[in-house]
């Protein structure tokens, strides 16, 4: 490894400490101010265990200020270069393992030059060369077959929890359950309860104990936290727009639902990267994309590409970062000239790319009898895809007043 790709090795490993706690607290554990090469990174690590003593976040700007009490001389610019070396915590047992390498090289080269140039400790200084030569060796040794399994009982013994569910035992029960690293895509046509199916999935999950993060492109904040009291309170949307619900029954309803973590982002369109830094920041469970339509997508040749590399990098994003995305996605307008037909997967915007990159896909439907009513409506909740369960079709009634869902009786 060059000098150059080591330094950005040691950077990144900061960076991943300055962005995610757990991996400040790991790297802590893990390494020390001397096992990294620059004054600067030993500066910046110095810099993060003391912010962790003081049980506080060591983000960018925590650790500017801890640097500057100490009247250290470390740019802002280098510290977000730190940050946009690491593309994935993941890789910190990868990075950790080299950082211990080169280390140990250096305390091999340090040590040899000691017995040669320090004969009268020759005992003490070959002790110490074989148990660096230890560690080295247990730093190359191969991978053994088994290793894969070992972390597999050690997961699962560690974190022993049961998969995440919608709170629509139906469909819960369809699925199975669903995990972090999970991507399931919700699609309809216009009206047909996309909003108020990933408004009630949000109102569940948070109720359960979750931290839900929602991308509301196509309403503000204050509006979706009107349809959250709607669901709490039974009372319509119609008459949250009015003004017309008491004040009492909005501060009980507040009240219920104070403390609930649901995070709201009503950016219009956001990308990928506004994405995951509010996923660093809230470290959220449960990531909500309302819809994928209006989302900013990369620079592309075409609409399609773009919706490819969208959703691949949403879905990477889910692994890296263990939650569980939940996309909305229109139906094509081609489509509403056939509305007796129920939706298949074939009728999302661009399919194939959203379909690949789904674990699961439910489709929502309305019978057209049903559309004039306003009152509670049967909403059909059509699995077309399921990665690890059975497809069909789920019955749920949804008030359309209140937006409010639940499982058909």
């Amino acid at each position: 490894m060059q000098a150059n790709d080591a330094y950005s090795m040691h950077q990144a490993y900061l960076g991943a400490m300055m962005v995610e706690t757990e991996a400040a607290d790991m790297g802590l554990k893990m390494l020390r101010s001397e096992h990294f090469p620059e004054n600067r990174q030993k500066m910046v690590y110095d810099a993060i265990y003391t912010i962790r003593s003081r049980n506080e976040n060591p983000f960018v700007w925590a650790v500017f200020q801890e640097t500057k009490r100490r009247n250290e001389s470390i740019d802002i610019k280098y510290l977000t270069d730190c940050i946009q070396k690491c593309s994935s915590v993941l890789h910190l047992p990868l990075y950790e393992r080299e950082i211990m390498r080169e280390y140990l090289d250096s305390q091999l080269s340090l040590a040899a030059n000691a017995l040669v140039n320090v004969p009268d400790n020759k005992s003490s200084i070959e002790e110490e060369l074989r148990a660096i030569t230890v560690q080295r060796d247990a730093l190359d040794a191969p991978v053994s077959e088994g290793f894969g399994w070992h972390w597999f009982l050690e997961e699962l013994t560690k974190h022993p929890t049961k998969p995440m569910k919608l709170g629509l035992n139906d469909i819960d029960n369809q699925f199975g359950g669903l995990e972090p690293g999970d991507v399931f895509t919700v699609g309809g046509r216009t009206a047909h309860g996309k909003t108020s199916f990933l408004s009630n999935v949000a109102y569940n999950m948070a109720k359960m104990g979750k931290t839900v993060l929602i991308f509301s492109s196509e309403t503000t904040r204050f509006q979706y936290y009107q349809r959250l009291l709607a669901i709490e309170t039974g009372t319509t949307l119609h008459d949250f727009r009015r003004r017309a619900v008491p004040i009492k029954t909005i501060s009980d309803g507040i009240s219920r639902l104070y403390g609930l973590p649901i995070i709201v982002d009503p950016t219009s369109s956001p990308s990928l990267d506004h994405i995951k830094r509010k996923i660093f920041e809230s470290k959220a469970d449960v990531v909500i994309v309302d819809h994928l339509q209006r989302c900013q997508f990369p620079k592309s040749e075409s609409f399609r590409i773009g919706v490819k590399e969208y959703m691949r990098g949403f879905k990477n994003m889910a692994k890296d970062n263990k939650f569980l995305g939940i996309m909305a996605s229109q139906i094509s307008r081609s489509v509403d000239r056939f509305k007796e037909a129920k939706p298949v997967l074939a009728d999302l915007l661009e399919s194939s790319d959203i379909e690949n990159e789904s674990d699961q896909v439910v489709l929502l439907w309305i019978e057209p009898k049903e559309m004039e009513f306003t009152g509670a409506v049967t909403l059909q909740a059509i699995v077309a895809k399921n990665r690890y369960g059975p497809c069909g079709i789920v019955n749920l009634v949804w008030d359309r007043a209140t937006g409010k869902m639940k499982d058909a009786e």
